[in-house]
């Protein structure tokens, strides 16, 4: 058949085939031609499909190289360091807590803790597997909201900032909560601008089950709930954009732009009428929070009288303006120097780290403003209500580590501002190099330094594995109580005698004095296990130790140590 008895579409099939295929093949034969004639050598230009496979291999490669960084820097000898007394009460309370114990837990993380040791196991690795996922998943989750958000390359680059700072990878290697608030803020964040630009009943139970998790995986979850509420409720509930709409659809404006003539006012008029739905789900979840507010101060304000009893002050010591503005202006340093990685390096890099941090979370605020402004409010209001609650004494957000949950967002900023800079200076590989090298050595060298510093605190497993091969029939135990929930979970011979000094000797050298010549005139031999040291109080016992009895065979390793006391030998 030939072209003039074609039909019209084939014609047309057939026409538009052959320009494809000769546009594509077009660049390889003018550089075919190029060769040829000698006037160029080197590469040939990319085709249609190999650009196609550059743009989206390239960022796969990269996405799963930072992945894999994540999973390695927060599971390598996740196991091997002992469990802190921090830990350590965790897994006992959660494992055979009394109800007055395990009611200062939240409910998902005894959950979580029961379920591990009773049909897993208790071994170190396990315990700490869901804090190191979660920070993983912490990764996964920025890189999936800023992807659809700030594009491709600030999803790498918040996706990587994460991976490698040093605060969420501390406190993805411990059994602590606080690397899965930071999942859950995450998640907070991302269901709230959805349910904030769609308002519709999926959106609703999404930012429910969200905010939800977070109260019951740890109390600080109420702050972030309440930052949300206020934006939600002081919101304007009119109809919705179908601009964002179709952003968050994955589907064109243009096309978002076309519907909202007919189709996109009915639409528009369902979700303004669905406004009752977000107004009920902030009062559900304002009432959660509230309910788990009130339950978890009075949990708090117990367990800060049981540990830190004489603990040093965090808070003002009193609120008059001026102090309360130099001790606001404290906590915000310092818990910026936290936040920002600063505090695992050294001080020169430590501010120049900051500074390139600081400048790169403006530039992504200005970023985030444009784009993301309902989640620029909220997290303002979060840093607020954080600040006041350290102001009210309210334990524990006083203390820096308990501000884990804003590291997430600072990273989302820097990932922000950073792929503004480069959009603005180019892709040129010297920016790419400068920028790297400025940014992910100190975040390497923080690594490296968080990764190394859990090793040597409070590694006891050794010590008591060192005491145990070397009992005598006539030994006993005296254990510094900083050791006492470590002692409980690692210590097996019942059948030593054991005397755990109480909390209430801390800081009261004579009460130590009495205890410990109590318990040698009972015992003739006795080991003496400590880490954890308060200050250069050990220091000062040991050496009351060492002045009055005969001490031998010392072990220590880092911060944990014990040695065997004995009376001194008459000649």
């Amino acid at each position: 058949m030939t072209e003039a008895r074609r039909p019209l579409k084939v014609q047309r099939r057939a026409r538009t085939s052959d320009n494809s295929d000769m546009a594509e093949l077009a660049p390889l034969i003018q550089r075919r031609d190029a060769v040829l004639h000698g006037r160029t050598t080197g590469a040939l230009p990319l085709t249609a499909s190999g650009r196609r496979l550059l743009t989206v291999g390239v960022p796969c490669l990269v996405g799963l190289a930072i992945l894999a960084l994540a999973t390695w820097v927060r599971f390598a000898d996740l196991g091997a360091p002992s469990l802190t007394h921090a830990e350590a009460w965790r897994a006992n309370w959660s494992h055979h807590g009394t109800w007055g114990q395990v009611r200062r837990l939240p409910p998902l993380q005894y959950g979580l803790l029961a379920g591990l040791q009773r049909y897993v196991g208790r071994s170190e690795l396990l315990l700490r597997a869901p804090s190191a996922a979660a920070g993983v998943l912490t990764c996964v989750a920025l890189f999936a909201l800023l992807r659809r958000r700030g594009g491709m390359r600030a999803a790498l680059l918040a996706a990587g900032i994460a991976a490698s700072h040093p605060v969420l990878i501390e406190q993805s290697r411990t059994l602590k909560v606080f690397s899965i608030e930071a999942l859950v803020t995450v998640a907070v964040f991302w269901t709230g601008m959805v349910l904030h630009e769609r308002r519709t009943i999926r959106a609703a139970v999404a930012f429910t089950l969200a905010a939800l998790a977070g109260l019951a995986i740890a109390f600080t979850g109420s702050l972030t709930n309440a930052a949300w509420m206020a934006v939600l409720a002081g919101s304007r509930w009119r109809g919705g954009d179908a601009t964002r709409v179709a952003a968050l659809d994955g589907a064109p404006s243009h096309d978002a732009a076309a519907r909202s003539g007919s189709g996109g006012r009915h639409a528009a008029g369902a979700l303004g009428g669905r406004g009752f739905v977000v107004m009920a789900t902030v009062l559900a979840v304002g009432g959660a929070s509230w309910f788990f507010w009130l339950h978890g101060a009075a949990c708090r304000t117990e367990l800060t009288d049981y540990y830190f009893s004489s603990v040093e002050p965090v808070w003002p010591t009193s609120y008059a303006p001026r102090e309360l503005a130099a001790w606001s202006g404290a906590a915000l340093y310092g818990a910026g120097k936290y936040v920002l990685g600063m505090s695992h390096l050294s001080a020169p890099l430590s501010w120049v780290f900051g500074t390139l941090m600081v400048l790169a979370c403006a530039a992504g605020a200005g970023a985030a403003w444009r784009d993301m402004r309902p989640a620029v409010a909220a997290g303002v209001i979060l840093v607020l209500l954080g600040l006041a609650a350290g102001a009210a004494r309210l334990y524990p957000f006083g203390e820096l580590r308990t501000a884990t949950y804003l590291v997430p967002l600072v990273a989302a900023l820097a990932g922000l501002g950073l792929s503004e800079v480069i959009g603005r200076l180019g892709r040129s590989p010297a920016t790419v190099l400068l920028l790297g090298m400025c940014v992910l050595f100190p975040v390497v060298q923080a690594a490296r330094g968080a990764l190394a510093a859990p090793a040597t605190v409070e590694h006891v497993r050794p010590v008591f594995d060192h005491v145990a091969a070397r009992l005598e029939p006539a030994d006993a135990l005296f254990v510094y109580y900083p050791v006492d929930e470590a002692f409980e979970f690692y210590w097996r011979r019942s059948e030593v005698p054991a005397l755990v000094q109480p909390r209430s000797d801390r800081g009261d050298r004579v009460a130590f004095a009495r205890r410990f010549e109590t318990w040698m005139a009972q015992h003739s031999r006795v080991w003496f296990v400590a880490a954890h040291p308060w200050g250069g109080e050990l220091d000062e016992w040991i050496a009351h130790l060492e002045g009055r009895y005969q001490v031998r065979d010392v072990f220590a390793i880092g911060d944990a140590s014990a040695r065997l006391v004995t009376y001194i030998e008459q000649p």
